[in-house]
């Protein structure tokens, strides 16, 4: 019994408590579900109803739990004087829904009345119970001793046997399941009667029992659903109405979680077609169709819908567009807004057409499903089988009727918020038209050159005939003479007018010549962007949905030549053309340019992938920059992808709560603890100082990981003031060595230390220099293997260049080494690489990603390099303080 009183404290107090509610209602949330999806699919079935109530009621009572214990750590109210009557009511209430739900294959009226009776009676008694119990829970009395707790448990136990004898006689579906889960909620309220503990508020064996019988309802009412659907029989459609398939049974072999992975992929995603094209391979095998297309609504009057994703996909680049007058059964669904099947042995012949506009020779059956939101038509949903022939029967088609409505909806969703790759497409025609429009005026500026060039010919043949008549003349007049010279200035001048003008034109046409071959190379590049888009498209069925990256490439000179939508969001970069844009001038911080330079620099030693964490208006930006070098190892691209941090504000706040909470335990442990080792309660052995001394270390190493945990977590936690001044390093260590000498002699750990006499002082803040030497230390200490040593070293950097001078320090532990692929994850926050216990890094994540940011707050760099095997070592450099600078 010790172990499962232990296992009571544990739930009781917190955080044990914490895990309780999480695993109840995770459980409660898994069994809501598919009640809710049953209930769509067949909204007057008693089964779904009953226990979409139950177990919204069940889920509500424990949220009311949750919000009374907040309430509490306000000090709005008191937790003890309020939550224990009221967890009972909520207990026994659920015992008395669950009672209802297995009742729903006999449902009758005289149930609900007896359900609500029953209800208010147990909201009386609580009232009742409140009343006494008010008085007594300043006296220090515990509620399991007095008679209230001792009614609701006969109340719960009453309850639960019949819960147990309807399960017995009614023998639901999977009611194996049924029976096990309330055996143990009555034997955990059995034991509750008879072995309760008289110190406690709280029901400690019924909280112990629910971890279990929670997930065996859930189970329960996952299967049971499901077998009662499948045996749900079908309606025939009434004479002379239009032929339309009753909802009737769900596949069992259907996949909801894969379902509610591509609804959320849709809904999550940036550009719609895009996502449609991936969703439509994964609804074809979903749905069990040979073929699935999807089409958005394109003109309203006549109607007509541009197909937008297709699966198998055709492999063109322009979907047809499909005028529905041509199809009669589109039309009709499209008009009455319901489900349309064209099957049978004889087959009309506009299908073959449709079915070819497909890329299929052969037609087949077909299932005309519109998409729709509300009263508003989005699209349509085609489903065939042109190659097996497989006709769609009533229970086949009742998943896609639910998808349908589920689709349409996400649809409509996502466009309300805009985007469309065809953008790229209608560039396109535009530059089209320009290269259109440009050609007529070239043209018209070649035939006057050709004129102009012409007339300058007539000209000069002129002036040579004139030439040669004056040197005929033996000896001209002198009024003949003057007349000749000035007609021959006369010419000169327009000669050198008409000169003037054609090289102005001819410079005119230069330009338009490269103006249109301008026009004609961004032509290209548009073309060949819409084929690698396309191809990607077509392989990005394996690709998970909701990754949120932004991607930024450029040349080797440091000039974009393509940015994605999210990137240029994320940077604020012109929501134009931003080709021929600096990749330095995007975000203007001198360590994006120092990396820049770095990666793209020829050097064979220079770095190839560096990690930033870039501030844009407030907001946290994790970059990754990536060098793709040619055969010569010279760089060639630097592609750059963009991730914006995640926010958990809410959970954050809980978390650093929770955290604070560790304090006073903790400083209760680090008081006793001292007092212990000074030999206050008497003289210590060997042996007994030692094991003291773990605990002392442990009890730190605590501390820390709170520090670092309220830190990160905190809503704040981006907020650093410092304030630089000159800081001795040389100090700074070998304080953080006397702060973390409990953890080293428990490990039995050496560090040798590799500096010179003297180091030049840094310009840093002091307290976060000492914190990052701290992290880096205690990251050594954990890792490193037991009677090694941690060596740090020490040494300055000449100034080079625009480099200042500054300090490099390196801290090696002997821990085997990181994976490669796991270095630009080791100072992520909340990460730790390859698994939570792996060898290589000692610390938890956080620890890291506080001295990456102290770090590059104090205008420093911090990096890892790892030998397999040996170890890893982490660098760290930092501007030296130059007096009058």
């Amino acid at each position: 019994m010790s172990i499962f009183t232990a296992a009571i404290d544990l739930l009781v107090q917190p955080p044990g408590d914490l895990v309780y509610f999480l695993v109840t209602l995770f459980a409660l949330q898994q069994a809501l579900l598919p009640a809710s999806l049953m209930r769509r699919a067949a909204p007057e079935a008693p089964g779904p109803r009953r226990w979409l109530w139950a177990l919204g009621g069940m889920l509500a009572g424990r949220v009311v739990l949750i919000l009374f214990g907040l309430l509490g750590l306000a000090e709005v109210l008191s937790p003890a004087t309020w939550l224990p009557p009221l967890e009972r009511l909520i207990e026994v209430a659920g015992t008395l829904l669950v009672l209802w739900a297995l009742w729903s294959d006999r449902a009758a009226r005289w149930q609900d009345w007896a359900l609500i009776v029953l209800l208010l009676v147990a909201m009386g008694f609580c009232t009742y119970d409140l009343y006494f119990w008010l008085p007594q829970a300043g006296q220090a009395v515990a509620y399991n001793a007095t008679w209230g707790a001792w009614m609701w448990e006969y109340f719960a136990l009453g309850a639960l046997v019949l819960a147990l004898l309807s399960c017995l006689m009614l023998r639901p579906p999977e009611w194996e399941w049924a029976v096990g889960a309330v055996a143990l909620w009555l034997m955990g309220h059995g034991l509750q009667l008879g072995w309760a503990d008289l110190s406690l508020h709280i029901s400690g064996w019924a909280r112990l029992t629910a971890l279990i019988v929670f997930p065996l309802l859930a189970i329960f009412v996952q299967r049971t659903l499901y077998a009662n659907f499948n045996a749900t029989p079908l309606t025939r459609p009434a004479e002379g109405r239009p032929r339309r398939h009753p909802t009737g049974a769900v596949p069992p072999s259907l996949d909801f979680n894969g379902f509610q992975a591509l609804f959320g992929g849709i809904e999550s995603a940036r550009e719609l077609e895009p996502a449609l094209m991936v969703a439509s391979s994964r609804l074809a095998q979903l749905l069990e169709a040979e073929l699935c297309v999807i089409a958005l609504t394109d003109a309203p009057d006549p109607p007509r819908l541009r197909v937008v994703a297709q699966h198998p996909p055709l492999g063109v680049l322009e979907y047809p567009v499909l005028d529905l007058s041509d199809y009669e059964a589109l039309e009709d669904a499209w008009q009455a807004n319901e489900l349309r099947v064209v099957q049978g042995k004889s087959l009309p012949a506009w299908l073959k057409t449709l079915f070819g506009e497909f890329g299929f020779r052969e037609a087949g059956p077909l299932a005309v499903l519109p998409l729709s939101s509300g009263e508003k038509k989005v699209g349509m949903l085609l489903l065939g089988n042109p190659d097996s022939g497989r006709s769609w029967s009533p229970e086949a088609l009742v998943m896609p009727q639910l998808t349908a409505a589920l689709l349409g909806g996400a649809i409509e969703r996502v466009q309300q918020q805009g985007g469309s790759i065809f953008s790229l497409r209608e560039s396109n025609e535009d530059y089209a038209a320009a290269l259109r429009a440009a050609h007529p005026e070239i043209a018209r500026l070649g035939e006057e050159v050709s004129a102009l060039q012409q007339e300058l010919e007539d000209r000069g043949r002129e002036i040579a005939r004139l030439h040669v008549q004056l040197e005929e003349r033996s000896q001209p007049s002198s009024t003949e003479l003057e007349f000749w010279q000035n007609e021959v200035r006369e010419l000169v001048r327009d000669r050198d007018m008409l000169l003037q003008d054609r090289n102005r034109l001819g410079e005119e046409l230069v330009r338009m010549r490269a103006r249109l071959e301008q026009l004609l190379d961004e032509r290209r590049l548009l073309i060949r962007e819409l084929e690698n888009l396309h191809t990607q498209l077509q392989t990005a069925q394996a690709t998970p949905a909701g990754m949120l990256l932004g991607l930024l490439i450029a040349d080797a000179g440091g000039t974009i030549v393509m940015a994605d939508a999210l990137a240029r969001q994320l940077l604020h970069l012109p929501q134009g053309e931003v080709a021929g844009i600096p990749l330095d001038g995007a975000y203007p911080n001198p360590q994006w340019a120092a990396a820049i330079n770095e990666l793209l620099s020829p050097e064979p030693d220079a770095r190839r992938r560096i990690h930033l964490t870039l501030q844009v208006d407030g907001k946290t930006i994790e970059a990754d920059l990536v060098t793709l070098t040619a055969r010569d190892a010279r760089p060639e691209v630097l592609v750059v992808t963009l991730r914006p941090e995640e926010s958990f504000a809410e959970r954050q706040e809980v978390i650093v709560g929770i955290a604070n909470e560790f304090r006073t335990p903790m400083t209760s442990i680090s008081g006793y603890t001292a007092l212990l080792l000074g030999e206050q309660a008497g003289i210590l052995t060997d042996m007994q100082q030692q094991f003291l001394e773990r605990v002392r270390a442990n009890v730190e190493q605590m501390g820390q990981l709170l520090n670092d945990l309220i830190q990160t977590a905190s809503p704040d936690a981006r907020v650093i003031e410092l304030t630089p001044e000159p800081v001795n390093l040389i100090s700074i260590i070998e304080e953080a060595i006397v702060g973390l000498s409990a953890r080293f002699r428990e490990r039995r750990l050496a560090v040798r230390m590799d500096l010179p006499p003297e180091l030049p002082p840094i310009k840093a803040d002091r307290d976060s220099l000492y914190q990052v030497m701290l992290r880096l230390l205690s990251n050594a200490a954990l890792c490193s293997q037991q009677g090694t040593e941690v060596l740090i070293h020490g040494e300055t950097q000449p100034a080079e260049g625009e480099q200042p001078l500054s300090i490099h320090m390196t801290v090696t532990d002997t821990g085997g080494g990181i994976a490669q692929e796991d270095f630009p994850k080791v100072f992520r926050r909340f990460y730790r690489a390859g698994q939570p216990l792996v060898a290589g890094m000692g610390e938890t994540g956080v620890g890291m990603a506080v001295a990456r940011t102290l770090v590059e707050a104090n205008g420093g760099r911090i990096w890892v390099e790892t030998q397999p095997g040996v170890g890893s070592t982490f660098h760290v450099t930092l501007p030296a303080y130059l007096q009058g600078k």
